[in-house]
């Protein structure tokens, strides 16, 4: 099991490593009325899922697919669960060495410092337009999800994958998710978040009374709700971050690092999943006599925190000023807290909320030795290999009645690998709702 785990997790890093917000909204009067009714199942996928493109003389063209048919060679190739191999392939490294060309991937989904996207025609891809490829998610990452909900509930519900910006905020993309379900006349919707779609899908809750009625269930798949640490390795160390020991990458692909970073610290996104205070405040948390030493400044509290990531050199723009994405993340993260009672409460918590998570023990990053820029250690708690168990419950204990475990299942596996693993589990809650409702 923890091969197949690593396997899924490597697969989608590479993704990351070999392909390269005003735009938020280009293309939204594309969506098409609904096919049957007015209720709906949306799947909304996590961070580099949703499949990216632009328009070119009237026809989209996919850039956030690197893979395209070549996946099946691919994953042949990760048989032994060694990524150095795979990075031997040598289709895999004639594609790492377009990214040193002035046009390469990397650089055409580079960010600016402010967070907005290098180019403005990026597009997520429309499920409902036709001509429109990759609309099951990069990689046909939701396939699989979306023939099993479609086969079973497509007489009662449109179901579709929803696709957004995951390089911006998920405020933005909660915006455009708004947008799509008005636009439709969906009057009610059931969403089904992988990882990063959850907090989507919790945006798009906290932007109005009548969006969080209009839900009927929410069921979540290792969404990072108090964050996640292994967000912010992505920034600081992103050879850390996907399993990779720097002195061990070949060469040509040390000299793509400056794009991928460039792409990875000027992402709203990814921001918005670093660790939160309640994280912070969790009892996990404070049994640690510290959570993070960063250059040599030990770090315990979350306002301790932000003080020492905001001098790191990933806050640092063109200019050398710091930027405002820490900032602006703090303040998104803030919009899915609702007072009840007098008490602080996150969103997922005062709707039909059911949260999947895997488990896998001491597997999951929680916090960091930095030294210069380099993780130079790590200390790991229960979780799926990306996001602690706490997290991905909000806060929940893992006996709470709307908590369901897989142990021994990663991160990606949840969703895709939905048959093997939550579609009986996710077919149930929603067979179970309308019992429920009737």
């Amino acid at each position: 099991m923890r091969r197949k785990t690593f396997k899924s997790i490597c697969l989608f890093l590479v993704v990351l490593m070999i392909s390269g917000t005003s735009a938020l909204l280009v293309g939204c009067s594309e969506y098409k009325k609904p096919i049957s009714g007015s209720k709906a199942i949306i799947i909304v996928p996590g961070i580099l899922g949703s499949g990216l493109g632009v328009d070119v003389d009237g026809e989209f063209v996919p850039k956030w697919d690197p893979l395209g048919d070549q996946m099946p060679a691919i994953m042949e190739s990760l048989g032994n669960g060694d990524i150095m191999e795979l990075l031997k392939n040598e289709t895999i490294m004639g594609l790492v060495s377009d990214l040193k060309t002035p046009d390469s991937l990397l650089k055409v989904m580079a960010m600016n410092d402010d967070g907005s996207s290098v180019n403005p025609d990026i597009r997520p891809s429309d499920f409902f337009k036709e001509g429109d490829q990759i609309k099951y998610g990069a990689i046909d990452f939701y396939k699989e999800m979306y023939l099993s909900l479609e086969s079973k509930y497509s007489d009662t519900h449109e179901v579709f994958v929803f696709n957004y910006d995951w390089r911006g905020s998920t405020f933005d993309a909660a915006k455009l998710l708004d947008h799509v379900v008005r636009t439709n006349r969906y009057e009610n919707v059931i969403l089904l978040s992988h990882s990063m779609g959850g907090l989507v899908s919790s945006q798009y809750a906290a932007l109005s009374e009548e969006n969080a009625e209009k839900i009927e269930m929410h069921v979540s798949y290792g969404t990072p709700y108090y964050g996640a640490s292994k967000g912010f390795s992505a920034i600081v160390d992103p050879y850390f971050f996907m399993g990779l020991e720097t002195d061990a990458i070949p060469s040509i692909i040390g000299n793509i690092e400056q794009d991928l970073k460039n792409l990875l610290k000027n992402m709203k996104g990814i921001h918005e999943l670093f660790p939160s205070r309640e994280m912070f405040e969790m009892p996990e948390m404070n049994a640690l006599e510290e959570v993070f030493n960063i250059n040599g400044v030990s770090v315990k509290t979350y306002d301790q925190y932000i003080a020492a990531i905001v001098d790191m050199q990933f806050n640092k723009g063109a200019d050398g000023q710091a930027k405002q994405l820490i900032q602006a993340a703090q303040e998104v993260t803030d919009k899915v807290y609702v007072d009840v009672d007098g008490v602080r409460t996150h969103i997922a918590h005062t709707i039909n909320t059911k949260f999947i998570i895997g488990l896998d023990e001491g597997a999951t990053d929680l916090s960091y030795n930095i030294v210069d820029n380099k993780v130079s250690e790590s200390m790991f708690v229960k979780g799926d290999n990306t996001v602690p168990y706490y997290s991905a419950t909000c806060g929940l204990p893992l006996d709470a009645d709307n908590v369901f475990a897989f142990e021994n299942v990663g991160h990606g596996e949840l969703t895709i690998e939905f048959d093997m693993y939550t579609k009986d589990l996710t077919f149930r809650l929603i067979d179970e709702l309308y019992v429920t409702i009737s």
